[in-house]
């Protein structure tokens, strides 16, 4: 008699993950960004050419900051890529891009586990 040979088939469920308040989310992002940009209104009315450059830099760097975020999460699922340096995170968020990495956090799960990495942030 021939043998008949079992395949054992496993169906796992991924669990998906919700963040635990997203509703608090946005209203902190407002009052951590709206005291810059009504002082940047203000220096607007003075000085209203350098306001405007300020603000473009300001945009440019925390989508700048964004899209690094997005790159080391997408490198981060990928073993043996090269990933973005905490440090080059640390100095985007440092020189303006703070916002921009504080949405990101929430938006893309990165980085909001890591104790040492929060403790910098």
């Amino acid at each position: 008699m021939a043998s008949r040979q079992v395949r054992k088939v496993s169906i796992t469920t991924h669990r998906i993950r919700k963040s635990s308040q997203p509703s608090i989310i946005f209203p902190r992002l407002i009052i951590l960004v709206l005291p810059p940009l009504l002082g940047l209104f203000r220096l607007g009315q003075v000085y209203p050419s350098f306001a405007a450059a300020l603000a473009i830099y300001f945009v440019i760097i925390n989508i700048w900051t964004c899209v690094l975020y997005w790159h080391d999460k997408v490198q981060s699922r990928i073993v043996g890529n090269w990933r973005v340096s905490e440090n080059s995170l640390h100095f985007c968020e440092f020189v303006g891009g703070w916002p921009g990495a504080f949405s990101s956090q929430r938006i893309f799960q990165h980085k909001t586990r890591k104790v040492s990495y929060q403790a910098v942030f």
